[in-house]
Formats: C-alpha cells, sequence, structure tokens
C-alpha cells in the first residue's frame, strides 16, 4: 500500500467505468466483478488515461511516463502493442470506440464517463505514484558518525518536505480528471401542430431568442418568457406570400438574415431586425446560409430554382459587392455553408454526380484560395451543419437502410487552419424514426438548435365521383403503422398492392378494402418494390435488388409472381430500373425506364410478361430541364399507347404524353402548379392524378385533364416524399391514397 499522505486527500484508486472496474492499487481490471487478464503496461496505460478522462494524452506524454529514456525498448511498437491489449481487454474496437479514442499522430483520450466507488467524480492517483512501494518509503537514520548540524538538517527537511507536497499537489492538478460528461440534454423550443410544421429556427448570439419560420409566418419567440412575436410581412404582400427560412444571426444579436420562397420564383435573401419592422430584402435570386463571425460578410447560394445553386459567393452585410468563392456546373451544386471560428475558411456542401451516382460530401476552402479539403465524405450525409467556435464541426447523416428520411447529428473535430479533420466522427443523438432538417450551433457552442421531423405515412382509399374530379368517404386502409407505399390495384378493383417493411425487411403485400390486416405476397430478405399487375392479370410483378442502395448501375431484377400464388420467377434484369407500369387487357405492354449510360436520358423499354421476356427500346426522353436538377415520374397509359412524363420544376409544372407508336410529343401545361412529383392515368385514360408541392412544404393531389385545367381533391401539410400520391382502381370507382402526419419543431441540445 502507499502510505498515507503520499496522494492528495480524496484521491481515488478505483474507479469505474460502463461494465468495469479498475484497482489502480492492486493493478487489477474487472469486468462485472470477474478479473479480466490484463499485462502491467497496457495496464499502466489505462491508468494514465482515467487519469486524464476526456482529455487528450500525448504519445509523448505516454513515452515520458511509462517508457523513460533508458528504458531499451522499441517505444512506437510498444505503445501500439499495448493499446491493442488495452482494446483487447475492454472488448473495445479502434473502429468505433466506447472507451479509447485514438487521435491520428496525437495520442488517445478516454471518451467513457469516470465514477469512484462511491458514485462521485474522482481524482485519480498518479500513474507515477502508484509504483512506489511501501518499502520506498522509510525512516533513514544518518550513519554513525555523521556530524549533527541540526540547522542545516533541518532546514533542509524542511525544503524537502515543501518540494513533495508542492508536487503532490501539482500532480493532483495536472492529472485530476475532468467531471464525466453530463448527459445530453433536449428541450422542444418550438410547439407547432402537425398542421403548422416549423420550417427552420436558429437561436439568437445571447440565447434569449429563437427566429423561426412556419406555414404562418416568420415569428420571434422570447426563450425565458414563451412570448412570441410575429414578424410583418413584406410591405404590400399577402399575409402567406412568403416561406422564410431563417438561417444565421449577426454577432450583435439585434438582425438575422432568412432566405424566403415565393411561389414560383427563385429563393430571395433578407434580413430581419428585432427592433421592429418588415424584413429587408439584400437581394434576388439567393439563398443566405451564414454570417460570418465578424459580421461582415454573408455566405449565399446564387439560385436557379428553389432548393438549386450552382455558386457559392459572399456579400457584405448590405448585400452588395458579392463575389464567387465556388463555381458548380451541369453536374455539380453546392448547398449551405459554415464559417470557420476564426473567418478565414468556409464550409459547404458540394454535390455531383459521379460515374454511377451522386457524390455528398462538405468541404472547406480558404477565403485566399487554395484547393478545398474534405471535412466528411459518405453517401448517408446531410447537407446541414455548423461550425462550433471549439472547431467542432457537427452534421447529420442518413440511418443505414433509412425509410422514412431517418437522420441523427454527428460531430468531427477540423483543424480550424486546414479545414482536415483531426478525429473520427463521432454520434451526439441516437434517435429513432427522426429526420435531421436542419442544425445551428450558437455563438458560444454550448447550444446547438436543431429542426427534426417525426413522420408517419397513411393509406387511405376514398370513392371517386365526378368523372375523377371528387373524393369523398376518405378512410384510412392499412393501420399498422410502418413504410407502406402503393402503387398498384388488383384487377378487380377490390384490393390495393403496396410494398412495405412491416416485418423488418421489404416485402409486397395486398390488402381488401373491406379487411383490416394485409395478406402477404411475398417476401424474403431482399428489396421489394413497386408491384404492379400483368395486363392479363395473372401475375404480380416488381422490382428487386439486392439492398436499399440504389445507383444508375445498381442491378435491379423484374420478378413474377402468379396472382392466385405460387413461386417468384425472374422476368429480366437492368440496371438502374425505378419505375415500372402496366396496360390493362386486351393491350399486352409492361414498360420499364433505365438511365442512359451519360445520364442525359431516359430510356423507356418494354416487354410483355406473359411471354419470354425480351426487352425492346420505346423512346427515350431528355431527363433534365435547363436550370433544374431533380427527379421524375411517369406512367403508361390504360391502353398501352402513351407514357406521360413529369420532372421536378420548382418553377412550373410541364407534363409531356410520350406516344409509344410515333407522333408528335404533347405537352400538358398545369396552370398554376408546380413542383409535380408523382402522376398516375385515370382509369378511362382522359385525365391524371398528379402530386404536386409547390412551397415545398404542403402536398397536393390534383386531377388534371389534358388540357392542363386542375381540381384539387386533397390537401395535407408537410408529408413525407410519397404524400399525396393518387392512384385510381382499375374501374375508376376508387383512390388510394398516401398521407402523412409530421411533427416538425425545433429542439434545443446541451450537454453534447
Amino acid at each position: 500500500m502507499l502510505e498515507d499522505g503520499l496522494c492528495p486527500p480524496h484521491v481515488s484508486h478505483v474507479v469505474h467505468f460502463g461494465v468495469f472496474e479498475a484497482d489502480l492499487l492492486a493493478g487489477e481490471l474487472r469486468k462485472h466483478g470477474l478479473k479480466v487478464r490484463i499485462q502491467e503496461q497496457p495496464f499502466r496505460v489505462l491508468a494514465m488515461l482515467l487519469g486524464q478522462a476526456g482529455q487528450i494524452v500525448t504519445r509523448e506524454e505516454l513515452r515520458k511516463e511509462l517508457w523513460p529514456a533508458d528504458t531499451f525498448v522499441d517505444f512506437e511498437h510498444g505503445l501500439n502493442a499495448a493499446i491493442n491489449r488495452l482494446r483487447g481487454a475492454l472488448g473495445d474496437p479502434a473502429d468505433n470506440p466506447r472507451f479509447v479514442e485514438t487521435l491520428h499522430r496525437h495520442g488517445y483520450r478516454f471518451i467513457a464517463p469516470v465514477v469512484g466507488a462511491d458514485g462521485s467524480s474522482p481524482a485519480v492517483a498518479p500513474v507515477s505514484s502508484l509504483a512506489i512501494p511501501v518499502a520506498a518509503v522509510s525512516d533513514r537514520r544518518p550513519a554513525v558518525g555523521t556530524p549533527p548540524l541540526q540547522k542545516r538538517r533541518r532546514l533542509a527537511i524542511a525544503l524537502a518536505g515543501a518540494v513533495v507536497m508542492a508536487g503532490a499537489v501539482l500532480a493532483y492538478w495536472l492529472t485530476r480528471p475532468p467531471a464525466p460528461p453530463r448527459e445530453l440534454t433536449e428541450r422542444r423550443l418550438t410547439g407547432n401542430p402537425s398542421d403548422n410544421p416549423v420550417n427552420q429556427g436558429v437561436i439568437s448570439p445571447d440565447g434569449k431568442y429563437l427566429a423561426y419560420g412556419d406555414q404562418v409566418g416568420l415569428h420571434l419567440k422570447l426563450l425565458q418568457t414563451g412570448e412570441v412575436l410575429n414578424i410583418p410581412q413584406p410591405e404590400g404582400r399577402a399575409p402567406d406570400f412568403y416561406m422564410w427560412w431563417p438561417t444565421a444571426w449577426f454577432p450583435d444579436g439585434t438582425r438575422f438574415i432568412a432566405s424566403a420562397y415565393e411561389p414560383g420564383k427563385p429563393t430571395s435573401a433578407w434580413v430581419v431586425s428585432v427592433m421592429g419592422g418588415p424584413p429587408h430584402k439584400l437581394r434576388d435570386n439567393a439563398s443566405v446560409w451564414a454570417v460570418s463571425p465578424d459580421g461582415k460578410l454573408i455566405a449565399f447560394g446564387n439560385s436557379l430554382a428553389p432548393g438549386v445553386y450552382d455558386e457559392l459567393q459572399v456579400m457584405d452585410a448590405q448585400g452588395e459587392d458579392p463575389r464567387r468563392l465556388v463555381a458548380g456546373s451541369e453536374n455539380e451544386r453546392v448547398y449551405q455553408a459554415a464559417w470557420s471560428p476564426d473567418g478565414q475558411r468556409i464550409a459547404y456542401g458540394r454535390c455531383h454526380r459521379a460515374a454511377d451516382k451522386w457524390v455528398w460530401t462538405i468541404e472547406s476552402r480558404d477565403l485566399k484560395g487554395g484547393q478545398p479539403t474534405v471535412i466528411a465524405s459518405d453517401p448517408r450525409v446531410e447537407l446541414t451543419f455548423a461550425w462550433l467556435p471549439d472547431g467542432r464541426f457537427v452534421y447529420s447523416m442518413f440511418e443505414p437502410e433509412s425509410v422514412r428520411g431517418e437522420s441523427n447529428v454527428w460531430e468531427v473535430r477540423v483543424d480550424t487552419k486546414t479545414g482536415k479533420p483531426v478525429s473520427k466522427p463521432r454520434r451526439i443523438t441516437n434517435w429513432r424514426e427522426t429526420n435531421v432538417m436542419d442544425v445551428r450551433g450558437s455563438s458560444d457552442g454550448k447550444q446547438l438548435t436543431v429542426t427534426k421531423a417525426t413522420s408517419q405515412e397513411h393509406v387511405y382509399v376514398g370513392e371517386l365521383e365526378a368523372g375523377g374530379r371528387r373524393v369523398k368517404n376518405l378512410r384510412p386502409l392499412i393501420l399498422e403503422e410502418s413504410g407502406d407505399f402503393p402503387s398498384h390495384w388488383m384487377p378487380d378493383g377490390k384490393a390495393v398492392l403496396f410494398a412495405s417493411n412491416r416485418n423488418g425487411t421489404w416485402g409486397i403485400y395486398k390488402q381488401e378494402l373491406d379487411q383490416s390486416t394485409a395478406q402477404p405476397v411475398v417476401t424474403g430478405p431482399d428489396y421489394k418494390e413497386w408491384p404492379v399487375v400483368s395486363p392479363d392479370g395473372s401475375w404480380i410483378l416488381y422490382l428487386s435488388r439486392a439492398s436499399p442502395e440504389f445507383t444508375a448501375t445498381t442491378a435491379v431484377r423484374i420478378i413474377r409472381v402468379p396472382t392466385s400464388g405460387g413461386p417468384a420467377q425472374q422476368v429480366l434484369e437492368g440496371h438502374g430500373i425505378a419505375y415500372l407500369a402496366c396496360a390493362r387487357s386486351p393491350a399486352t405492354l409492361c414498360v420499364f425506364s433505365e438511365e442512359s449510360p451519360d445520364h442525359k436520358q431516359l430510356i423507356f423499354s418494354g416487354f410483355e410478361p406473359s411471354q419470354e421476356a425480351r426487352r425492346r427500346e420505346l423512346t427515350r426522353v431528355n431527363s433534365m430541364r435547363s436550370g433544374t436538377w431533380g427527379f421524375y415520374s411517369w406512367d403508361l397509359s390504360p391502353d398501352g399507347s402513351r407514357l406521360a412524363f413529369t420532372q421536378n420544376d420548382m418553377l412550373e409544372g410541364h407534363i409531356q404524353i410520350l406516344p409509344l407508336a410515333g407522333g408528335e410529343v404533347g405537352e400538358v401545361n398545369v396552370k398554376g402548379w408546380s413542383n409535380l412529383f408523382s402522376l398516375f392515368w385515370a382509369a378511362e385514360g382522359s385525365g391524371l392524378f398528379v402530386s404536386a408541392d409547390p412551397t415545398g412544404t404542403k402536398a397536393t393531389l390534383l386531377h388534371v385533364d389534358l388540357n392542363g385545367r386542375s381540381q384539387v381533391l386533397w390537401q395535407q401539410q408537410f408529408l413525407p416524399d410519397a404524400g399525396g400520391t393518387g392512384i385510381p382502381s382499375p374501374d375508376g370507382h376508387h383512390l388510394a391514397m398516401v398521407g402523412g402526419s409530421t411533427d416538425n419543431n425545433v429542439w434545443l441540445l446541451e450537454n453534447f
């Protein structure tokens, strides 16, 4: 044992972390009370990391403490071996650590909470003190015949004692670990109902105000009292004219910037004063993203269309003197921006098309020029992020095999000078069924405002009347809370076909209109979607691929199963097949689409599913419109003679009618609507059921005739991507629709 007085008061020799207990005095590691075998040197490394839990212990510090200069060993090999043995004893993988984090070329950090035997935050004794045996401290008397020299001896003893005490106190303060990390706390700042979701919110530098926008307008909330002040709309505008997205405050806390969207026009940039008055426009065709730390510059995206930005630029605080920092291209876009703490670098999201897929990265660039550095590159990265004053970079990532866009908040430490990551990514939140819409940091870096959404799709069915221009008796069809996406009806019009993940994997199901439960058609480990019925009604066809990951080169099989039941059979295989449609008897045609190798066209091919499958190209269409960049939807007419095709366009609503037997391409302009994202032919082939979302926040289901005249059938606020889809039964009597509910609010995170 150590002699009394060698360690400062309240120093603990037994500490707990996770399921482990370390007895630093006995040199023992226990798991659930059972001793774990560990060699001396790995245990000494553990003791030193525990002594500075939460702090970086450099490799040089470990060398000086555990491998002194007179030790003749290969230090690099010895330390690496000790760390590996320590990880083995703790069951702690280096790529996903729970206890010991490796900081490349820097050292190591103990990241788990550490508590003493009594549950308090301990001060762990220095490693050097644990190595002193009892016999090393003894009462050594002078040899016989030594001259007394009492005064000098007393003085020397006093000085030595003072040095020892000072050293002990210094060692205590140097090795005293910080308090264990506090548990992440979450507090909801807005309480909007599902019919009025929040677009985005950002907290003021002093933490007193929250600026946020919703479907009603722009608001300022006093967080201490809960009082909400409504910001007036720009003069001369209707109350619901603009949709608002506040993005950042100026450092003095008296103003904030916001982007506004007017349906049918590109995004515009505004500044809002908390002193009162309406917003002041800075410039058109711009989405403002971030204010520099000194308040002199604003980073913004040059807006081609809402949500489409081809350049990252900066301007002064008055909206003048713009200059380009990052330029996009036909196959590249930029999204969002965040300033480094010193204001010398700027981070931005970048999306570009590689050979067979879209690549999403977060990069940063020095304002003075030079090559960009990559902060995060992952197929799951979302382009919403914040750069905190302490160098942490916070962003969101989709969860693996996400169904509804579920995502969580992550962080990585970044060198503010070079923009390079200096740690591995660390997850901050562990939310389930939550989509992170936006992340913003406070000026001191101690708080995060996160706009997050939780959504649930629902399949409804209603009765059509007035030639498909009105729907009545709308009711839920599928009562389970799972991801359910209908795409077709059974031939008799009495059951809906849909894909669902209700059992943990994606399968094909059908549900009768007069039943409360669904029946499985085909299940299994592969990813199945988009079921349709063959023209003669004898087969159910669907798309199958190995995993949810999808690119233009992903192998996709078209599979068929008998409608009466039986084994599945492969019809044909292609790449990047996303849609499938079949005509109705007496026609025999089914159609699927694939991207061309250069990604500039969509190729439509036909086959007859009841015969030996032989694909043949039917027609092609350009897959992009000038100034837009997004997704498409199409459907085959009931008689198999025409295709209706549309692409996302936030400014206009265009539908092309493509004749498959040759002839002139028709054009349907849906008057007063834009951003069309789903369409299905009406049962009689004289009109279309079209989904539109011109504001990006409200899905509307329309009946559109071939002259472009539209009738609103149904509207819901802020639906998931499939929201608003309408699929008519073959007899035209019913309509299956995808609706949903969403809770979309701003939350405050602390202790992250």
